[in-house]
């Protein structure tokens, strides 16, 4: 979306202690063993009439969760890590705000003035004209924002990253 990624700026300030850190697979091979653990329990499933059907629908959610589960955890294993802050030991929040193209000048002017929880207020828009991209953590209040215009099929950046902490 820009020239400047604001995870990169924010991994090459060393005194915010913000690193790049893939999340946990535990939760996708939590997801694998709740669908082998389906696969088991199926096999103890009478094979009489009445449970065709059930041993069916335990057959299909167990073969829906291992493969959404090895989805999950290869996404995970293989994908780029997300900023992470060592400090509050949390991931970054990330939020987009969209407004119209005429709070343009007083959106620039909150994110020079790093008045983040004012232009987290306001009300948006829903309209990309001006967009502003915000990376936040819940704990302590390290932020980082910059403006993006839309310009002829592309965002162009309106301000620097701007960092509070």
């Amino acid at each position: 979306m820009s020239e400047i990624n604001i995870p990169q700026a924010l991994y090459s300030m060393p005194e915010l202690h913000v690193i790049e850190r893939r999340k946990s697979v535990l939760q996708p091979v939590l997801l694998i063993l709740v669908g082998a653990a389906l696969f088991v329990a199926d096999s103890f499933v009478d094979m009489s009439n009445s449970t065709d059907s059930l041993k069916s629908a335990l057959m299909l959610v167990a073969a829906t969760l291992v493969f959404c589960g090895l989805i999950w955890g290869v996404v995970r294993l293989k994908g780029d890590g997300a900023p992470y802050c060592e400090e509050d030991g949390t991931f970054l929040q990330h939020k987009q705000l969209r407004f119209t193209k005429d709070k343009k000048t007083k959106i620039v002017d909150l994110v020079n003035r790093k008045d983040f929880s004012t232009l987290r207020s306001l009300d948006e828009d829903g309209v990309s004209a001006v967009v502003v991209e915000l990376y936040f953590s819940k704990k302590s209040r390290l932020c980082a924002a910059q403006v993006f215009e839309y310009s002829e099929m592309t965002f162009v950046p309106v301000t620097k990253v701007q960092v509070i902490k």
